[in-house]
């Protein structure tokens, strides 16, 4: 019942009491804008905001919004989002120039690593598969150990990179990614890339664990468990056996 009360109105936890509800959206998108929420969750609470009010102007403005800049636009503060999307990017830029040394990071040899300015985009890759399961399927069936992430989060903008390990070889993508999983997905694609393997993007060759079937290991002939090999043409003829009387069906066999 609280959820749901803060969700219509975030206010309800002021001391002074509610806030009208025009005020605080505004501030919410602001917040929404400064700290790159994705558009789709900010249009979703604002929704929730607006309830009864979607059917009116500016509610089917925000209901027809397909990012960020519309919803701002809808709510009047399109100029708010060029200048804050303008600060943004120039902070971007200028934290990706520095070097380690201005930005207060220890210097690592990275001579050894093998790097490559890639991201992981999920829609390009083939359903249920990711660079990180074929890596581990190429290093199962070469014998190798398995691969080794280590991410690291950058302070100043919260992004992150990993370096990925396999036989003793480090790979690394030069682009940071705003979550750990993206990084990961993007060293293995590294690697994959540098030994010529398929990643399981969308158009390549499905990757041989995908019709990888469960091996049975054998069992010895004369062990409790030994079948007899099934005679074509023959149906499997077991006794059906009513539950609870002990005695077979006539009906043996089917």
């Amino acid at each position: 019942m609280v959820a749901r009360a803060a969700m219509w109105n975030p206010s309800i936890f002021c001391k002074e009491g509610l806030r009208p509800l025009e005020e605080v959206m505004q501030k919410y998108i602001r917040y929404a804008v400064q700290y790159e929420n994705h558009y789709t969750n900010t249009k979703y609470c604002l929704c929730q905001m607006l309830r009864e009010q979607l059917e009116s102007p500016q509610g089917k403005l925000l209901h027809a919004a397909q990012s960020s800049r519309e919803i701002c636009e809808a709510f009047g503060l399109g100029a708010f989002y060029e200048e804050t999307t303008r600060e943004l990017d120039s902070r971007r830029a200028e934290l990706l120039a520095r070097t380690p040394e201005e930005a207060g990071e220890p210097v690592e040899d990275t001579s050894s690593v093998i790097k490559m300015a890639v991201k992981f985009d999920r829609r390009a890759y083939l359903p249920q598969i990711t660079p990180k399961m074929c890596l581990l399927e190429w290093c199962r069936r070469e014998n190798l150990a398995q691969p080794v992430y280590e991410t690291v989060q950058r302070p100043l903008d919260r992004l992150f990179c990993s370096v990925v390990t396999v036989a003793e070889q480090k790979y690394q993508s030069t682009l940071w990614d705003k979550s750990k999983k993206l990084a990961e997905q993007a060293a293995a694609i590294v690697c994959l890339r540098s030994q010529g393997l398929p990643e399981g993007r969308l158009g390549e060759e499905s990757p041989s664990f995908h019709k990888r079937k469960r091996e049975v290991p054998d069992q010895d002939s004369g062990g409790p468990r030994a079948q007899e090999p099934a005679i074509p043409g023959e149906l499997c003829k077991k006794p059906f056996v009513t539950v609870g009387s002990g005695k077979e069906s006539p009906l043996e066999g089917w």
